[in-house]
């Protein structure tokens, strides 16, 4: 028979019960340790465990800043650039775009072909390596494309 439960979560907090919830405010790595007691007294009336605990931080995507740009010449295109993203435990990330048009790239940066006037949504999302629901991150850019002027000069 069991008497008591007393959780330490490695970060100054604890709690009692046999079955308790406890919210890390930082991610990082908790040992935490659950001791029993039984009702004996005797020297040999507790053991305890200790596992540790994983908490992620999760990632921020930036996709960049919208932007306003021209085609109808040599360089019609545009690089999507994540750059910006990060993740506060420092690990790596992977890096997919899926544009409007339905297209999908991958990486931190891709470059766009961009051949009509109009407007591309592209959304960016980042995922950290440890697979957990909370490691990923999305963010979206649009990128609106007018006909480049004609010179004067040309028109001359």
């Amino acid at each position: 028979k069991i008497a008591a439960y007393r959780w330490d979560f490695g970060d100054g907090a604890a709690a009692e019960g046999v079955e308790v919830a406890h919210r890390f405010e930082k991610p990082g790595t908790y040992p935490v340790t659950l001791t029993v007691t039984d009702p004996t007294g005797s020297a040999c009336d507790a053991g305890s465990a200790t596992l540790s605990v994983f908490v992620d931080a999760p990632p921020v995507a930036d996709a960049g800043p919208d932007a306003n740009i021209f085609i109808g010449g040599a360089q019609d295109s545009y690089v999507l650039d994540a750059g910006g993203s990060r993740d506060a435990d420092g690990d790596p990330m992977s890096y997919s775009w899926v544009l409007s048009n339905g297209m999908k790239l991958e990486g931190e940066r891709a470059r766009i072909l961009l051949t009509e006037p109009g407007t591309v949504t592209a959304t960016v999302t980042a995922t950290d390596p440890h697979g957990l629901a909370c490691g990923v991150s999305s963010d979206t850019v649009e990128i609106n494309a007018t006909l480049r002027p004609k010179s004067a000069l040309l028109s001359e």
